[in-house]
């Protein structure tokens, strides 16, 4: 199930990924193997980068904007409120 949390994450991780790969083309690029053409392949690790740093910035405006307004679940639950239960009558009461 893909909820804004864990494509959140999943961007995250595509975004740290491909920094790490950018930066690696950029200073020590003859540790990749079977690169012929480095510039293009600085500019595809970019590129992608760029794609998870909007998709992270989308579904976290996403999650931001949910938690404000207070968007409910299928089951009637505040997405991002606290759980809400009613206690049995007389579970106060309860002597031990």
């Amino acid at each position: 199930m893909c909820t804004p949390k864990v494509f959140s994450l999943y961007s995250l991780t595509g975004t740290l990924f491909l920094l790490f790969v950018y930066t690696l083309l950029s200073t020590q690029p003859f540790f990749i193997r079977g690169i012929n053409d480095v510039e293009r392949a600085k500019q595809s690790a970019l590129g992608g980068m760029m794609f998870f740093v909007f998709s992270l910035l989308g579904s976290l405006s996403l999650l931001l904007w949910r938690n404000r307004r207070g968007v409910r679940n299928g089951n009637g639950s505040i997405v991002g409120g606290g759980s809400q239960y009613e206690l049995i009558d007389g579970a106060s009461e309860r002597e031990l």
